[in-house]
């Protein structure tokens, strides 16, 4: 009895032993696809929130040398107003501009604005795009001056907008004593009263600039040391950037323009580490409701997914005719032949020279003696 029931067993695992097979394979499949299913979820949600985030800039912190602008500022080193330093922003030799916020390949013009809020003196620099001189111009930095008359120090800090890449690393200040401004003649005409300084040419470049390519960062960088190093101008130190710094003319809704306007993800090998890292990051999941390429052999009769119809086959054109004889042209003519010149007639003998004709002799006279003889 027990011997039967035992067969019995063996013969029904056997029979479940495939189907609980079939059950554990087909539980596996679906853990895996759902495992897949929330990393390309993760992977795309991450692609998304970094594209997001870069694409709200217009332009690089390095751009734009503030730091070195503000070596010059408060050094003063050749400069006396507000159009001096404007001059020494836009030289070539300086590198301190390389800003290309409209995307063109040309360097932007960057001009300088003042203002006075609260007893604080601002200095906002704003790019002019190359692509269009009558464009609304954009703060890309600002510098900040203000002066405790009580301690009789001065304070200088500059930073970036938010719409700036590395806006919250690239903020600068520095606290001077008044004295320390005795030789930089431009923070002289700047404690000074004075007009405030506003550029005048909204609609066109100034006199002789013309927009020059963009310059690679290496190249820059050279030109900024070389700069500095003739120019022996002391850096202002970097400190951290409050919470609440911003320049006076950038609201949220200006802001939010530009970034409509300016802002774009890097493009396609523009050689930006982020922009790569993107690019690589960018794929989708393979639909599986199309069907999946075949790999193996190759079949040339086979049709190619997403192949254009093949094109039918050409009609062959009838055999050529062969060639007929060609005839033999007949030799040209032969030239007529020229006629002899007649034969000239036989000279005449010319007659034999006439002989001299004689002189007939001179009859001598008489002579006078035979004469008398005669006589006699």
């Amino acid at each position: 009895m027990s011997t039967r029931r035992s067969r019995c067993a063996i013969a029904v695992a056997s029979i479940m032993a495939p189907f609980l097979f079939i059950l554990i394979a087909a539980l596996a499949i679906s853990g895996c696809n759902s495992c897949r299913s929330r990393t390309t979820t993760t992977t795309t949600t991450q692609t998304n929130a970094t594209t997001a985030q870069v694409s709200k800039y217009i332009l690089h912190a390095n751009d734009f040398d503030l730091k070195l602008v503000m070596a010059l500022i408060t050094s003063g080193t050749g400069m006396n107003d507000m159009s001096a330093l404007e001059q020494k922003i836009n030289d070539p030799a300086s590198g301190i501009n390389n800003v290309d916020i409209d995307k063109d390949g040309k360097i932007d013009y960057v001009s300088a604005k003042e203002s006075t809020v609260g007893g604080q003196q601002t200095i906002e620099f704003e790019a002019h795009p190359s692509g269009s001189a009558d464009a609304e111009p954009v703060v890309i930095a600002s510098v900040n001056v203000s002066q405790n008359t009580t301690t009789n120090q001065v304070t200088v800090s500059g930073g970036h907008p938010t719409y700036v890449d590395g806006y919250d690393s690239a903020y600068y200040s520095n606290v001077y004593p008044r004295s320390h401004f005795s030789d930089a003649m431009f923070m002289y005409w700047m404690l000074r009263p004075h007009p405030l300084y506003a550029p005048r040419y909204y609609g066109a470049y100034p006199m002789g600039y013309v927009p020059r390519p963009v310059l690679a960062p290496t190249v820059v960088q050279s030109q900024r040391t070389n700069y500095q190093t003739t120019t022996r101008v002391s850096p202002v130190p970097q400190a951290t950037r409050p919470s609440n710094y911003s320049s006076p003319s950038v609201k949220q809704d200006t802001a939010n323009r530009v970034q409509s306007k300016y802002a774009t993800p890097p493009q396609n090998g523009a050689g930006s580490i982020k922009g790569n890292a993107q690019n690589q990051n960018n794929y989708k999941e393979r639909d599986t409701s199309k069907p999946k390429a075949q790999g193996g052999s190759f079949s040339p009769n086979a049709p190619k997914v997403g192949s254009p119809p093949a094109t039918p086959p050409k009609v062959a054109s009838p055999p050529p005719s062969p060639p007929s004889t060609p005839r033999v042209s007949s030799p040209p003519p032969s030239p007529p032949r020229v006629s002899s010149p007649p034969p000239s007639p036989p000279r005449v003998a010319s007659p034999p020279p006439s002989p001299p004709r004689a002189s007939p002799p001179r009859s001598s006279p008489p002579s006078s003696g035979g004469s008398r003889g005669g006589r006699r």
